[in-house]
């Protein structure tokens, strides 16, 4: 494998489109995280008691402002759809990138014919989302839409686009897949012993207020932790990921051993078409998961 070749180059706007799909994420996130720290904060604010009603007034306003900063991330979360603006950008970028594949594992003696095909699935990829135009170009979207490498790798021998497909896009893809599920699967077992472990606080808690009557009572906000831990662990659903990204990275790896001794275009389109689909119903499945949240 050339040198220039070892390493994939996208168009701009893929990579732009994986971008704002991160910053989307990032924000989206970020956002749900603040909203469940200030609920948690309110509910142990709201479990302080004090003798002096100047005092009292004040622990009031505090919860007024932490309510009203609450209701400010959920107008935010609301008018600023990040986490619509992830799905489709995350879904712009995955299926460009089976475009570019596409392409380049096409047969290289219909070169033109491939270009177009190629920029066909683009035109079309841009009618059903047209919404993302004005929004990929904030992070640059200027750029050929058939790169150089594009260009060389579709040109390479047989075997040797062959070699680069197993390696760049089936052992990569399922590498990630792999690597995804490990962490999903991890964060799972951390996380159930995380809320686990704040209903357990909870109880105690609770009995010990039954039993001595504190003035500061911190049973609602230990609550609102354990509750804030569950919404987390539902809004990135560890285990279905966990789960679904295992079974990418088998699917993707079976296939790249069913498809061996690879000896003509029609077989490479073949293990393409079954590559190409896998990863399509693994993102189908993850854009379905997250639209249900």
């Amino acid at each position: 494998m050339n040198p220039d070749l070892s390493a994939p180059s996208y168009p701009p706007i893929r990579n732009s489109a994986d971008k704002a799909s991160a910053v989307a994420q990032r924000t989206f996130l970020i956002l749900n995280r603040a909203q469940l720290t200030l609920l948690t904060l309110t509910a142990f604010a709201a479990g302080l008691t004090f003798s002096s009603p100047a005092h009292q007034r004040r622990a009031a306003w505090c919860i007024c402002v932490l309510m009203l900063l609450t209701l400010v991330l959920s107008s935010a979360l609301r008018v600023g759809k990040f986490d619509d603006r992830w799905f489709r950008c995350r879904a712009y970028a995955e299926n460009l990138k089976g475009a570019v594949w596409r392409f380049i594992m096409s047969h290289h003696d219909g070169t033109r014919a491939s270009e177009m095909a190629y920029l066909n699935e683009i035109k079309q990829l841009n009618e059903r989302l047209p919404d993302l135009q004005g929004y990929l170009a904030k992070y640059g979207v200027s750029g050929a839409l058939v790169t150089d490498w594009m260009r060389s790798a579709h040109s390479l021998s047989f075997d040797q686009k062959i070699a680069m497909y197993r390696e760049l896009r089936i052992k990569d893809q399922a590498k990630w897949y792999s690597d995804r599920s490990r962490d999903n699967s991890r964060m799972e077992q951390i996380w159930f012993w995380l809320i686990f472990g704040s209903e357990f606080v909870t109880l105690v808690i609770a009995a010990i207020e039954a039993w001595k009557l504190p003035k500061f009572n911190p049973v609602s906000g230990v609550a609102t932790v354990g509750a804030s831990f569950i919404a987390w662990f539902q809004l990135k659903r560890f285990s279905d990921l966990g789960t679904s990204y295992a079974i990418a990275a088998t699917d993707l790896q079976r296939i790249g051993e069913t498809h061996v001794g690879i000896t003509s275009q029609h077989e490479i389109d073949v293990m393409v078409q079954e590559v190409e689909t896998a990863v399509s119903r693994e993102h189908s499945m993850w854009l379905a998961r997250r639209l249900v949240i």
